[in-house]
């Protein structure tokens, strides 16, 4: 009897630890790419390769496995994005709460740079320059740069659908007065061999298409659903509703919950013949000592 409930508390253990562990992201995001590369026509038989670390050496010219042909990157740029998407929250995956959290502070930062600059050049306060600091630079990852250029509205344009931006890409926010009015341009850097910047201006949300320049204005009302100042607060909303947690069951979590209902119902049965039979040799007892 010890023995069967023991194993039993060890499956509802077991069942536990497999929900958490089906819901964290790298978990989904393991998942993903392992499903991702299943569906390739050229990658199915690859799925333990390490995809990313081979994009790089093709890209760096290193030497590659002979496998790993043209046909091959081309198809293991697309597997790694999706892999990418599930926690950067676009593409299928598109969360305006999932950018937020990974971009919108970024975002936040770089947009309220801009329109103090400006709110600086309109008051033109004796004896303080507006331009002292010329230049900021952000260093990110890929995996930021997916939702950033997402919540610009730009991302499908200068990647391509379903491909993730290139190692050290950049984007490049310039402010500036023409005949005293603020505009912003923006460009795109695909990798550090492209010489030449790609400009992007007129494909940001809200901003004219077709025009050289972007006004302040409509470039900084470009993605404030995406703005936040408290990441953290995104992430751990206190009300309660919000912190219940999602439990989605695997078929692990299936399997397991069979395994324990069948222990609960062998325990149970166990259980009332031991009173059963406890019961009985009680009144047998009792009787054997009334005849004697």
């Amino acid at each position: 009897m010890r023995v069967l409930f023991y194993v039993f508390l060890f499956v509802i253990i077991a069942i536990i630890q497999a929900q958490l562990i089906s819901v964290h992201v790298w978990f989904i995001s393991e998942k993903a790419l392992q499903r991702a590369t299943s569906q390739s026509n050229t990658l199915k038989e690859r799925s333990e390769e390490n995809l990313p670390a081979l994009i790089l050496e093709k890209e760096a010219g290193l030497a590659v496995p002979s496998w790993f042909n043209e046909e091959a990157y081309k198809e293991s740029l697309t597997v790694f994005y999706k892999a990418l998407s599930v926690m950067a929250s676009v593409g299928e995956y598109h969360s305006v709460k999932g950018i937020r959290i990974k971009t919108g502070l970024l975002l936040d930062k770089i947009i309220n740079d801009i329109k103090e600059k400006v709110r600086c050049h309109e008051k033109k306060t004796e004896g303080v320059s507006c331009d002292r600091q010329k230049l900021q630079v952000f260093s990110t990852h890929d995996l930021l740069m997916l939702p950033f250029l997402e919540a610009l509205g730009i991302r499908e344009e200068v990647l391509g659908k379903d491909l993730p931006p290139e190692f050290l890409s950049a984007v490049i926010i310039e402010t500036m007065l023409v005949d005293g009015i603020p505009f912003v341009k923006v460009f795109y850097r695909k990798n550090p061999r492209e010489i030449t910047l790609r400009d992007v201006t007129d494909l940001v949300r809200n901003c004219p298409p077709k025009k050289e320049y972007c006004p302040v204005d409509l470039f900084t009302s470009c993605c404030s659903e995406f703005l936040t100042t408290d990441p953290k607060g995104e992430c751990y909303p206190e009300t309660s509703d919000e912190n219940t947690i999602q439990w989605a069951m695997t078929p692990l979590s299936w399997l397991l919950a069979a395994i324990a209902i069948f222990l609960l119902v062998v325990l149970i049965i166990m259980t009332y013949l031991v009173i059963r039979y406890k019961n009985q040799s009680v009144v047998t007892i009792k009787k054997f000592s009334l005849e004697n």
